[in-house]
């Protein structure tokens, strides 16, 4: 499997829109991979989405949300402060 960035635009396209299949959100592109926004509850689906893909998580991250306003779906709760918080999952290709 080729590493994200050498990927064709359909490639990371589809890459985006499985993301989004998964209940997640595609974030940006890292220097060694892609970062994804993780839905409430969706982190099981979207690891297996991008498994398939050829994709691994190799980073999982909690981020307070600052001024940002995500969909409810994408804000995680933290030390009773409802959905404060982003979850961000970072992926790179399976060796």
């Amino acid at each position: 499997m080729k590493p994200y960035s050498d990927l064709s635009w359909p490639e990371r396209s589809a890459i985006m829109d499985a993301c989004a299949a998964a209940g997640s959100k595609f974030h940006e592109r890292t220097s060694n991979g892609f970062r994804v926004a993780i839905g409430r509850h969706r982190y099981g689906a979207t690891v297996e989405a991008m498994s398939a893909r050829g994709f691994r998580c190799i980073d999982l991250v909690m981020f307070p949300l600052g001024t940002d306003k995500p969909d409810e779906q994408l804000r995680h709760d933290s030390r009773g402060i409802p959905s404060c918080n982003w979850l961000f999952a970072d992926f790179t290709n399976k060796e």
